[in-house]
C-alpha cells in the first residue's frame, strides 16, 4: 500500500480494541502481513486511522455536522460535533440505519463538563444495550456503529 503517513491526530480513547471485517485484504500494521479477505481482525484506532489515511485514492475525507443544540442525525452526517452550546444538547441517532452505519460525535467546544451531550436513538433504540449515551467530558468523544440499525455500538 506503499509508503505509511502518519496517523492523524484524534480526541478518541488512545489504545482503545476494535473488531473489524477485513473484507478488503488491509495490512495489518503490526506485522504488515495480508489478511484474507472475511476474517475479523482488532485493530487499534491508530492502526484503524493509518489504513483510512493509506487508501488508494488517498485520506478519506467525512462531513462535519457542527450543531449546538437539539439535532436528529441525517443520512449524510458523520462527524456530529457540538460547538458553542450553552445548553444539554440532545443528538438522536436513525433507528433505520443502514448495517455498518458510523457515526462520530465530539465535544468540540469543550464543554461537556457542564453541559453533557445525551445520544439516544430515535424509537427507543439502544447504545451497548442502554437507552442513552453520556458524554460529560470536556473534549470528549465517541464513536458509534450499528449492526442492525435500531441497536448501536460504541468503539
Amino acid at each position: 500500500m506503499g509508503t505509511q503517513n502518519s496517523a492523524p491526530t484524534s480526541q478518541m480513547i488512545p489504545g482503545a480494541q476494535v473488531l473489524a471485517t477485513d473484507v478488503y485484504n488491509a495490512v495489518d500494521t503490526t506485522d504488515n502481513r495480508q489478511s484474507p479477505a472475511g476474517t475479523t481482525k482488532k485493530y487499534t484506532l491508530a492502526q484503524l486511522q493509518t489504513f483510512i489515511s493509506n487508501t488508494a485514492s488517498g485520506p478519506l475525507i467525512y462531513p462535519v455536522t457542527l450543531v449546538s443544540m437539539n439535532y436528529a442525525v441525517i443520512a449524510t452526517d458523520v462527524i456530529i460535533a457540538i460547538g458553542g452550546s450553552s445548553s444539554m444538547p440532545i443528538i438522536t441517532l436513525p433507528e433505520d440505519a443502514q448495517l455498518g452505519r458510523v457515526i462520530f460525535v465530539n465535544d468540540q467546544s469543550g464543554n461537556a463538563g457542564t453541559y453533557t451531550i445525551t445520544i439516544e436513538v430515535a424509537g427507543g433504540g439502544t447504545i451497548d444495550g442502554e437507552a442513552e449515551y453520556l458524554i460529560n467530558t470536556n473534549y470528549g468523544s465517541v464513536m458509534l456503529y450499528t449492526r442492525n440499525g435500531t441497536a448501536w455500538y460504541t468503539l
